[in-house]
Formats: C-alpha cells, sequence, structure tokens
C-alpha cells in the first residue's frame, strides 16, 4: 500500500499546484477521501519523496504508518531500516510509538547537547568562535538525531 499511498500523495500535490483554486472542492465532490485524508497523503509523499527508491520498500505498508513517521529525518528513517525497527510490516501503532520514542529521544540528546554547548561557551569569548565553528557543531548535531 505504501507506493500507492506515495503516489496518490504525489498526484495530489501536483493536482493542488495546477489548480489551487479548486483543489479542495475537486477533492470534497470527486474522491472517495475527505480534505484531511488528502492533506496527510500529500504530507507523506513530500516527506519520503527525497528517499532512495530501495528503501521505499522498506517502508510501512499502511499509509497511518507513514504518516506517524513522516516527521523523522530522513538520515534516521534510513537507519532505522538498516537496524529492522522500521519495516514494511510494521503495524500503524508500532510506527506510532517509534516515532514517539524516537521524538523524545531527539528531545533528550537535544537538550544535553545545548546544555553541553553552554558549558563549553563558557570557556570562549564570543568573538572566539566565528560562524564556522557554529555551522561544523550543527552539522554535528544534524547527524547525531
Amino acid at each position: 500500500m505504501n507506493g500507492v499511498a506515495l503516489r496518490v500523495g504525489k498526484l495530489l500535490r501536483e493536482a493542488k499546484i495546477f489548480d489551487p483554486g479548486g483543489f479542495n472542492n475537486w477533492v470534497i465532490r470527486d474522491l472517495p477521501f475527505g480534505l484531511e485524508t488528502a492533506r496527510r497523503l500529500m504530507a507523506i509523499s513530500a516527506a519520503y519523496e527525497k528517499l532512495p527508491t530501495e528503501a521505499l520498500r522498506d517502508l510501512p505498508r499502511p499509509w497511518q504508518a507513514l504518516y506517524a513517521l513522516k516527521e523523522l529525518p530522513s538520515h534516521q528513517i534510513l537507519r532505522d531500516i538498516r537496524d529492522g525497527l522500521i519495516s514494511s510490516d510494521m503495524t500503524v501503532e508500532e510506527a506510532r510509538t517509534h516515532a514517539r520514542r524516537i521524538k523524545a529521544h531527539n528531545r533528550a540528546w537535544r537538550h544535553d547537547a545545548n546544555r553541553a554547548a553552554g558549558r563549553l561557551m563558557q570557556n570562549f569569548e564570543p568573538n572566539d568562535v566565528g560562524p564556522t565553528v557554529f555551522a561544523a557543531l550543527q552539522e554535528w548535531m544534524d547527524r547525531r538525531i
């Protein structure tokens, strides 16, 4: 199902771009689902469009599971597929639980990283750490979560 959901979401996104003024009425009038489902399908299509094709087949089948995982960073999704934490047979509830666990972990990690960065910065004058160092720290933090 995930391939269908991703394709439908992409087509919906294209339709909205083609006729933004008539899109909502068209969905309500002609499609077998409502605007909220259309929005969710478009969101998952956008969330997963940059993943490698081979990773798409390992995503959960239910579109609701895809929706639950959509806010995880791509590198996290790829790592979780590799580690068997995300798979095509994952249920909606398993996806929701996994997403909550990862988000909580990321919040805690960012909090710890921010505290560590604050301690580090206490040892430097503001002019000692330039934009290059800040960019490197941000890149490192983005890779870690």
